[in-house]
């Protein structure tokens, strides 16, 4: 997952477990480990000064990221725990702009828990087809 400003590249290797790695773009052989306790599916924030994981306790993780002097993890902390879908990969969930908000599908719950998502495109058309603008 490249930064937003592209000097940045985060991803997942296997170094006993996997776990997240940053990279300058374009390489200069520097190379930092930005998880601490296995991760993998990173996300950067849309200002680029967080990095968010998935840990090895499927705990979704934010690290403030200082580029002085290379890339430096700083104020990681356990941001979000709790029932959700697990992340395939780090497009099945967002951050928000400034990094303060995420957001993540939680699993249905209940006996009428509905089985199938719609996504509706174009809402306002629709909309228009239902209740037209009065003239």
């Amino acid at each position: 997952m490249f930064s937003p400003d592209g000097r940045w590249v985060a991803y997942t290797a296997v170094r006993g477990d996997f776990e997240v790695f940053v990279e300058p773009n374009p390489p200069t052989g520097g190379r930092w480990q930005a998880s601490t306790q296995g991760g993998h599916w990173p996300l950067w924030s849309g200002d680029g000064k967080y990095l968010f994981y998935v840990d090895g306790n499927n705990d979704v993780v934010r690290t403030a990221a200082s580029h002085k002097n290379g890339f430096q993890a700083q104020a990681t902390r356990v941001f979000f725990k709790g029932i959700y879908l697990t992340p395939g990969s780090a497009s099945d969930y967002a951050a928000s702009h400034d990094g303060r908000r995420i957001l993540m599908m939680r699993p249905a719950e209940g006996p009428d828990a509905p089985t199938r998502m719609v996504i509706v495109l174009n809402w306002r058309q629709e909309l228009d087809k239902v209740a037209p603008k009065s003239q």
